[in-house]
């Protein structure tokens, strides 16, 4: 099997988690990464390797946060994709931190009631997401569509909810939310997906 081969099946093998992913929100997967790619000097490879995924000439995107000239002039150069403001991509890639993930669902677009499928999709690098809880971890549910009672899920960081929260989006209009840990773990939470945590997830904060 040739480099292309290899790198063409890890691809499909980790779209496939991702695709379960959200089919089941709020549980963790784990994908494939290559660890090489114009993007990954920016992103990091487990970001990257789950923003390449997605992003395509196909598409539009931006990156939030610090170094997003830099991130995002690699981005196209390895995707041929097209970047563009904040509200008008279809992919919006946060790598920076609490406040880069923040602004990036914040200023994501949320499509329209006439066209809801123009809503962004968040692409988030996180510091680790777990299906246990753990030291400086905030325990997580998710119910709604896809999801039979209740899944939960931990995760460092949830700066991204409280501006997803913010949005107050009308269904069925809103964004998607693709958590990305430093492990390559994903977690997956749509739109129509109600997310709680830390107290209000019904459980102590892990930390």
């Amino acid at each position: 099997m040739s480099m292309e081969e290899a790198r063409l099946h890890r691809a499909q093998r980790a779209f496939r988690k991702v695709l379960d992913a959200f089919a089941r929100p709020g549980t963790v997967r784990e994908i494939e990464v290559a660890g090489d790619g114009p993007a990954a000097a920016h992103l990091g490879g487990a970001l990257a390797a789950a923003v390449e995924l997605f992003v395509d000439q196909a598409v539009t995107f931006a990156v939030a946060g610090d170094g997003s000239d830099q991130a995002e002039e690699a981005l196209a150069a390895g995707t041929r994709a097209a970047a563009t403001a904040l509200p008008r991509a279809d992919f919006v890639i946060a790598s920076g931190g609490a406040a880069a993930s923040a602004e990036a669902v914040r200023g994501a677009g949320g499509g329209t009631p006439l066209s809801p499928e123009k809503g962004a999709t968040v692409i988030i690098l996180t510091g680790r997401v777990s299906e246990g809880p753990g030291d400086g971890l905030v325990s997580c549910s998710v119910s709604g569509p896809g999801v039979r009672d209740e899944n939960r899920f931990y995760v460092d960081d949830v700066a991204w909810l409280a501006a997803r929260n913010d949005r107050c989006d009308e269904f069925p209009c809103g964004v998607d939310v693709l958590l990305v840990d430093d492990g390559a773990r994903v977690v997956a939470l749509p739109r129509t997906s109600q997310v709680r945590c830390g107290k209000e997830a019904g459980e102590p904060w892990a930390m």
